[in-house]
């Protein structure tokens, strides 16, 4: 998980944990916001990341737009099915996807027509994170 937020000790374990992370910079470097609680946890079995994922949308679905970050476009596509198929209705994003599509799916997410969306990292390089 990844947060615009991340001050830098933060990011030296996010780095030293994750395998190939992307990072995204969204205003100044270094800078956070004191209002922000990070919390981060280590899970090493999918199933154990899909059911505390699950637990996480349970808190938040509620609350506005949800961006979750995949590293490839198969684990997008399969993590859409699973939670279409546990009950949440959500938007994918990825490479595979023809632009025109790709263009949709982020109006769609901005206009809140669904508020969880599935991207790999590399697709929501370009993707205006502050106006949604």
């Amino acid at each position: 998980m990844f947060s615009a937020t991340f001050p830098r000790s933060i990011e030296s374990l996010a780095k030293s944990t994750l395998r190939s992370p992307i990072e995204v910079v969204v205003g100044n470097r270094g800078q956070t916001c004191s209002s922000v609680e990070q919390k981060i946890e280590v899970l090493q079995d999918n199933e154990e990341k899909l059911w505390k994922l699950v637990e996480l949308l349970g808190l938040w679905y509620e609350r506005g737009a949800i961006l979750i970050f995949v590293e490839k476009q198969l684990d997008a596509d399969d993590l859409f099915k699973e939670l279409f198929n546990i009950g949440y209705k959500c938007l994918v994003l990825h490479g595979g996807m023809d632009q025109t599509d790709r263009e949709f799916t982020i109006q769609d997410f901005k206009d809140k027509v669904r508020n969880i969306m599935i991207a790999t990292s590399v697709c929501a390089r370009g993707l205006d994170i502050k106006h949604i």
